[in-house]
């Protein structure tokens, strides 16, 4: 009687229960991203040669920021986050890497070759002038806050190329959020993504 009991009463109440946490974490996480704008249309000119337009962005997910490599405690964030994200989403081909940097690209290569960047199919470095880096971070991005020319946020955009939410590369509660948000969007067999991430940043 107490088995039978427990199959039809107490294992579908538990079910239901993590169901729900399940349903209303989904919820939140959505809540929070929001519509801030279209990424920058403008045309890219990558440190390999490559162009990239907006066009090429649609139907790709991207990890966007805007740093002075001459600034080493800021761009060294951005390079060991990009790298961990890189990582873990690698065998994603939709998710893209968009770094905005200073013009003295003597450091870029150092840079990519130090944090593992040099995948040429997903991470992207566009050297800028300090006026067109500021002007990308404040009206092409619409970065939350700027020192100068750069930004210590990364933005996040959607297939559509829309910015859904920014998020502070210096606080890794909001980085952990962004792989959530991340993996909400990403088809459900990379969710697992999400739960090594937090095994690595608890480490």
């Amino acid at each position: 009687m107490v088995a039978l009991t427990a199959i039809l009463v107490v294992f579908p109440a538990v079910s239901w229960y993590w169901l729900s946490r399940g349903l209303d974490y989904r919820k939140t996480a959505k809540a929070e991203l929001k519509d801030l704008g279209p990424l920058p249309d403008v045309t890219w000119h990558n440190y390999t040669g490559k162009t990239l337009s907006k066009a090429d962005l649609k139907g790709s997910f991207v990890i966007a920021g805007v740093y002075d490599l001459t600034q080493p405690e800021l761009s060294g964030q951005f390079g060991r986050e990009f790298a961990r994200l890189h990582d873990q989403f690698d065998d994603r081909k939709d998710v893209l890497f968009l770094s905005v940097v200073g013009s003295d690209s003597t450091l870029l290569s150092s840079f990519v070759k130090e944090y593992g960047l040099a995948d040429t199919t997903q991470c992207f470095f566009f050297p800028t002038a300090a006026d067109a880096m500021k002007n990308l971070a404040q009206t092409g991005f619409r970065m939350p806050e700027l020192d100068g020319a750069t930004s210590s946020y990364i933005a996040f955009a959607d297939t559509s190329s829309v910015i859904r939410n920014y998020y502070d590369v210096r606080d890794n509660a909001q980085l952990k959020r962004m792989v959530q948000h991340i993996s909400l969007l990403l088809p459900m067999a990379k969710s697992r993504d999400e739960l090594r991430f937090k095994r690595e940043a608890e480490k």
